[in-house]
C-alpha cells in the first residue's frame, strides 16, 4: 500500500502541489512549534505575538525558497517537485517578493532582543547552501545545523518575544527536547537525498552509518525525546502528547524504503511537527478540563 498518494481530484492535486511544493506546508509547521512552545510556557497568544508569528512564518518561507534556487548537481529534474517549481516559477518568486515585504514589515512590530539573536540564524541559513559559502559541505554539520537553527527559532526567539531569558530553565529544557526531535525528524531526509548527497561530495549521517543504522539512531532519539518528557515534566500532559507523536514518528520512520516518494517525507515527517501541536492542544485539554 502506498502512503501519502495525493486525490485523483485535478483542482485538489493542485493544491496540494501548491502548499507542499511553495513552501507553504514547511512554513506552517515552524509556526505549530512556535505555538508549541508558547502552550509548554503556560502563555497566552497575544496580538503582539502575531507579527512575531508573521516573522518566523516568513522567515522559514524565504529560507526554504532561496535554497531551491541555488543549482544542485544530480538533482533529479523528473521528481514531481522540481516539475512543480520550474513550472511555477513565477510564481514562487512573487510569493517570495510578498513574504519578504512582510518579514521587513514584522521587523518594525518585534522586539530588538529577537532581531538581534536572528542575526546569526540569517548567516547560517543564508549560507546553509550557497555556491561559495556552503556550510552544508562541512561533513556531518547538515542535520546538526538545521536542527539548532529550527530550535533556536521555534523555543529560544519565542521565549524571548514573551520576555523570558535563553537560559531559563523551563526554556532550555524546551529547547533540548526540541533539538533532539528536529533531530530525529532530520535525519529521514537526509536519508532521502543520500544519492544526491553522494553526487554533491557532502557528507551526511546516513551516507557514513548506512540506511538501517540512520534509521535506529532517528528511533532512538524519538525514544530519547518521550523519556526527557517524563524527566522534566513528569507523567503530565506534556509527556502523553510526546509519547503519541513519538510512536506516530517511529512506526513512520520504520516504515521509511529507499523507494519512498517526496510525499511521504514531505507530508508524513514534516507533517509530525504540525501534528505535535494538535497533539499537544488535545492533551492539555484532556488534563485540564477546566481551562
Amino acid at each position: 500500500m502506498s502512503f501519502f498518494v495525493l486525490p485523483e481530484n485535478y483542482l485538489i492535486q493542485r493544491f496540494f502541489h501548491f502548499i507542499l511544493f511553495s513552501n507553504l506546508f514547511i512554513s506552517v509547521s515552524s509556526i505549530t512549534l512556535t505555538l508549541s512552545t508558547f502552550l509548554i510556557l503556560n502563555t497566552k497568544l497575544e496580538s503582539y505575538d502575531i507579527p512575531f508569528l508573521l516573522f518566523i512564518f516568513a522567515s522559514t518561507f524565504l529560507t526554504y525558497n532561496v535554497h531551491i534556487w541555488y543549482e544542485k548537481e544530480g538533482d533529479d529534474p523528473q521528481l514531481l517537485r522540481n516539475i512543480w517549481r520550474q513550472r511555477n516559477s513565477y510564481l514562487t518568486k512573487s510569493m517570495f517578493v510578498f513574504f519578504l515585504l512582510v518579514l521587513f514589515t514584522s521587523l518594525f512590530f518585534i522586539s530588538g532582543k529577537v532581531i538581534w539573536f536572528t542575526l546569526h540564524l540569517a548567516v547560517f541559513s543564508l549560507f546553509y547552501s550557497a555556491p561559495l559559502i556552503n556550510f552544508k559541505r562541512i561533513p556531518f554539520l547538515k542535520i546538526f545545523l538545521i536542527s539548532y537553527v529550527w530550535s533556536v527559532s521555534t523555543v529560544i526567539l519565542p521565549s524571548l518575544n514573551k520576555g523570558y531569558s535563553a537560559l531559563d530553565k523551563e526554556v532550555i529544557e524546551i529547547f533540548v527536547q526540541r533539538i533532539i526531535f528536529i533531530l530525529a525528524l532530520a535525519i529521514p531526509f537526509d536519508i532521502r537525498d543520500i544519492e544526491l548527497d553522494r553526487k554533491n561530495n557532502i557528507d551526511t549521517l546516513p551516507i557514513l552509518m548506512g540506511f538501517g543504522r540512520a534509521k535506529l539512531l532517528s528511533v532512538i532519539l524519538l525514544i530519547l525525546f518521550i523519556v526527557l518528557g517524563c524527566f522534566f515534566y513528569g507523567l503530565d500532559y506534556t509527556f502523553f502528547s510526546r509519547l503519541a507523536i513519538g510512536i506516530l514518528a517511529i512506526i513512520l520512520i520504520i516504515k521509511i524504503k529507499r523507494s519512498r516518494s517526496d510525499l511521504y517525507y514531505m507530508v508524513g515527517i514534516d507533517g509530525i511537527m504540525i501534528l505535535s501541536y494538535i497533539f499537544l492542544s488535545v492533551f492539555k485539554m484532556l488534563f485540564t478540563p477546566g481551562n
